[in-house]
């Protein structure tokens, strides 16, 4: 190939200076080509080596990301962890607080009521033991049963037990003209049973579970408490159980009674004893025998 300097020192014609700028531009188009490729290749080269580079970095950056969130994460739980413990904890203790402040107050409420009804049962025991006439290893004095009776009837505000059967109940059912007429007098002293000895006391284990006889207002109420205090202090009821006893012994005309009393009064013995007193009791008898009496028509054949 032909020197391009020389061909242009020289040229001859129009031709050969064609020619040779022609051959000029393509030296130079070839040289410029290659110094582009070997541009680009170490462009990429470069773009490579960068991009390793950075993926190197992301990579090492990545791990210790994770590493780091991971260590968070544990101790963020831990240390929620640990709250909810405490708040446990607490929780606990105040519930605990709470229930042993619950427990003592209704302790302190059921020592009230036991103190409150062991004072009611001691009062009732004390009033039924002068109507039992026989106490815990002690025998009453010999005396005359009338005496006994009147003391005793003077003690509970009643009419002494040997003018009882003139308004009793039961004297004017079958014919209370015989219980009003003047020539039937009552004896001076009543038949009575002597004192029983301390080995014919009944003991409360001997006496067995006894429930009391009915009552429907046709007997003297008085002989029919007697009756049940003997029977409760044998069983050794207490007031709430002769109070229910005596509730459910009630019968006929008597039972009504329990309506006059409020659901409090109806679980309290002196409350239903008080007013079975009041309209079966010795006191309204008399007033009571009266009203039948002038209520009743003779029968055919009856005497005055």
């Amino acid at each position: 190939m032909a020197d391009p300097a020389a061909a242009v020192s020289s040229p001859t014609t129009l031709g050969d200076l064609v020619e040779l700028l022609k051959q000029q531009f393509q030296v130079q188009a070839q040289q410029l080509g290659a110094q582009t490729q070997q541009a680009l290749a170490e462009g990429l080269q470069a773009q490579a080596e960068a991009i390793s580079e950075l993926k190197d970095a992301y990579q090492s950056g990545l791990g210790d990301l994770r590493e780091e969130a991971r260590q968070f994460t544990e101790n963020s739980c831990l240390k929620v962890k640990n709250e909810v413990m405490e708040q446990v904890v607490q929780l606990k203790k105040d519930i605990k607080d709470q229930v042993m402040s619950q427990l003592d107050n209704v302790v302190a409420g059921l020592s009230v009521e036991v103190s409150r009804l062991e004072g009611r049962i001691d009062g009732v025991q004390q009033a039924v033991a002068p109507d039992t006439g026989v106490g815990t290893g002690s025998v009453r004095s010999s005396s005359p049963c009338a005496d006994d009776r009147k003391d005793e009837g003077e003690a509970e505000g009643r009419t002494p037990c040997s003018h009882r059967g003139v308004f009793a109940a039961g004297s004017w059912k079958g014919n209370p003209g015989r219980a009003l007429s003047p020539s039937r007098t009552l004896p001076s002293t009543p038949p009575c049973t002597p004192p029983m000895s301390p080995s014919t006391v009944p003991h409360r284990e001997s006496a067995g579970r006894r429930k009391p006889q009915d009552f429907d207002g046709g007997v003297s109420l008085e002989a029919y408490l007697a009756q049940f205090e003997l029977l409760a202090e044998a069983q050794g009821w207490s007031s709430w159980a002769r109070a229910v006893q005596l509730a459910s012994s009630l019968k006929g005309p008597a039972v009504e009674v329990l309506s006059l009393l409020t659901p409090v009064q109806r679980s309290s013995y002196t409350s239903i004893v008080a007013v079975l007193e009041r309209c079966y009791g010795h006191k309204h008898q008399a007033e009571a025998f009266r009203a039948r009496f002038r209520a009743r028509i003779r029968a055919r054949g009856e005497t005055l």
